[in-house]
């Protein structure tokens, strides 16, 4: 047992931070395929 412990906020900031993250990294996514289609369409 490891008697140093991970605060239970922290755990929770980094988990929003990695969902945040992996959100902007999906509309990021979803932008560039918006554009693209925009590109081709005219």
């Amino acid at each position: 047992m490891s008697t140093v412990k991970t605060p239970i906020h922290f755990t929770y900031i980094q988990q929003q931070f990695l969902y945040h993250r992996q959100f902007f990294q999906l509309t990021s996514l979803n932008n560039e395929l918006f554009y693209w289609v925009l590109r081709l369409s005219v």
